[in-house]
């Protein structure tokens, strides 16, 4: 929320606008699932493939334009599903563009014997609950973490740094001071994010005790820049007094209020008088 656009990868731009709509990112999943549902049936074959060379074209074409991994594997699976679609490709012509009489396909048993086939159906139904079971508890676990389920950690949140006291010293906030902290952000359960006036991010990994009211942060590229702090927080005021690098510090730092930022409260919205673009 508080990075600039400017300053993020055209892959990340591509996964913000993606994750922003729940309901357009359910939309792309079920589309490539029907796809691999209607491949699975000779029936449904043609059907299959026509929707997935439209559903990987699209995926394609974003990770050519956004410079996002596995170019070459979503170009398979486009071609993959090309070459099903066109297997009938007279017939379609044919329906389209000339009075011939298409005959209906025919789809006879994979075998003579009944019990083969039973076999075969069950063979093919067991192969699929498979592949299902393993998809779905996959997603459940990645829900687990990462994405917008994951459970928020203990002060979840962006807090603005209005005070900094260094050995009973208070420090001036200055913007020119690249050695100044102004944004405090905790995202996830092991890590800390201390943000300069310049906008440089220092990241710490984070253990909390929310019974003693201890934050104990180490950064994850210094390992001398250590924080043992005691903490409270009330009002969406944060105070934080410890020892850093063997000096006194008192930081104090005021929630900030997610629901402000337009990505989150805009909603949707069915008539728009004029476009929302900002």
């Amino acid at each position: 929320m508080i990075q600039p656009y400017g300053d993020s990868s055209p892959m990340g731009i591509a996964w913000t606008f993606m994750g922003a709509s729940g309901p357009y990112t359910t939309f792309s999943g079920i589309a490539e699932v029907v796809a691999g549902i209607l491949l699975i049936f000779r029936r449904t074959r043609t059907l299959g493939g026509l929707v997935g060379f439209g559903v990987m074209l699209n995926v394609f074409m974003m990770n050519m334009c956004y410079d996002i991994p596995v170019k070459i594997y979503s170009f398979h699976l486009m071609m993959f599903s090309f070459f099903i679609f066109m297997q009938d490709w007279k017939r379609l012509f044919a329906v389209f563009f000339t009075k011939t009489t298409i005959i209906p396909r025919s789809f006879p048993y994979y075998f003579k014997k009944r019990t083969y086939n039973t076999t075969a159906l069950v063979i093919k139904v067991l192969l699929i609950g498979y592949f299902l079971y393993a998809t779905i508890s996959e997603m459940i676990i990645s829900n687990e973490s990462y994405g917008p389920n994951v459970p928020k950690p203990y002060m979840y949140g962006i807090y603005d740094i209005t005070s900094i006291v260094k050995n009973n010293d208070t420090i001036p906030l200055l913007i020119t001071d690249e050695s100044i902290w102004k944004r405090i952000v905790i995202q996830r359960k092991e890590y800390l994010s201390l943000y300069s006036m310049k906008d440089k991010r220092n990241l710490y990994s984070m253990k909390i005790d929310s019974v003693e009211r201890t934050i104990y942060l180490k950064n994850r590229r210094d390992s001398s820049d250590i924080f043992d702090l005691r903490y409270s927080l009330k009002d969406s005021i944060l105070t934080a007094k410890g020892i850093h690098k063997n000096d006194t510090i008192m930081i104090e730092a005021k929630q900030y209020d997610l629901r402000k930022f337009k990505l989150i409260n805009r909603g949707f919205n069915w008539i728009n008088e004029y476009p929302y673009n900002r």
